[in-house]
């Protein structure tokens, strides 16, 4: 039990150390590029647009239909870019974290 004037003793500190492991949020699932570039060519909207480029070529539209298709491909193509990007990004400010600790002597507490 922590008493909240003494906080836990190195001993209570340890084994709840081994018990439970260490005070830290797990690292984030990276996701497969394959999965996000899939992603970026199957949501909604990007589904409405291959339906219009089907329903274009049977109206006889070809044209039509192929620039659809180069639309679609395109944006997906670009917004993986900037996802991809964004995600390194994001992993690289997080390695710049520092291990938060005591900020400075005053809140060490010392085992009576």
């Amino acid at each position: 039990m922590v008493r909240a004037a003494a906080g836990l003793t190195a001993a209570e500190a340890a084994a709840a150390l081994r018990r439970d492991g260490p005070n830290a949020l797990p690292a984030a699932k990276q996701r497969n590029p394959l999965l996000t570039l899939a992603g970026q060519m199957v949501h909604f909207f990007a589904l409405m647009l291959w339906a219009a480029a089907g329903l274009a070529l049977l109206a006889g539209m070809p044209v039509l239909s192929i620039a659809i298709v180069v639309v679609v491909v395109l944006n997906g193509a670009f917004s993986f870019a900037q996802e991809y990007r964004a995600d390194r990004a994001a992993e690289r400010l997080r390695d710049l974290l520092p291990v938060r600790g005591p900020r400075s002597p005053a809140e060490y507490v010392e085992d009576p």
